[in-house]
């Protein structure tokens, strides 16, 4: 875990001390490091560690032009599978014009934003719910799915990783 010290900061950015305590109280407090005495630190994991509703706010320009860039790639009559992730909630909203899609998500914000899209079939994958990302254990939803889907994968978690290897390793053997 990568850490750095006050006086580091304040002699990196030319600022004085003052200047980087308040700079770190305002970050800390937003849940983006963890401060501790003389110095900061990342949190434990870029997103887990941060309230959703801060998540959801955290790079929302970049994920608005991600959302708009993979819309643009997805045919109208695709099946998507797609993940949890605030990333992907932005996503969800760029496709709600799209015709004929069919969504399975363990996201339940995914599911919520495309219903209201009358031409997208949604499916939520069963599973146990996940307080921290609003959404159904991965692993356990991968268990529900059959079928050639394309994949759309969007969190970086180690779970989504392993997540990810086990939904092609389960579709590629269909």
């Amino acid at each position: 875990m990568q850490t750095v010290t006050v006086e580091a900061l304040a002699e990196r950015f030319g600022v004085t001390l003052q200047t980087v305590r308040r700079d770190i109280r305002q970050l800390n407090d937003a849940g983006l490091l963890t401060r501790f005495h003389g110095g900061v630190r990342m949190p434990g994991s870029t997103t887990e560690n941060i309230e959703y509703r801060k998540r959801q706010q955290l790079n929302a320009q970049a994920k608005q032009r991600i959302a708009q860039e993979v819309a643009a790639r997805v045919p109208h009559g695709s099946s998507l599978l797609i993940n949890i992730g605030t990333t992907t909630e932005a996503i969800a909203r760029a496709l709600l014009r799209h015709k004929g899609l069919r969504v399975i998500t363990n996201n339940l914000n995914v599911a919520a934003i495309l219903s209201d899209n009358a031409d997208c079939e949604v499916i939520v994958a069963g599973g146990a719910p996940s307080v921290n990302s609003i959404s159904i254990s991965p692993k356990r939803a991968i268990s529900t799915i059959a079928g050639r889907l394309n994949l759309l994968w969007s969190a970086a978690t180690h779970t989504s990783r392993e997540c990810s290897r086990m939904a092609r390793a389960t579709l590629t053997s269909r």
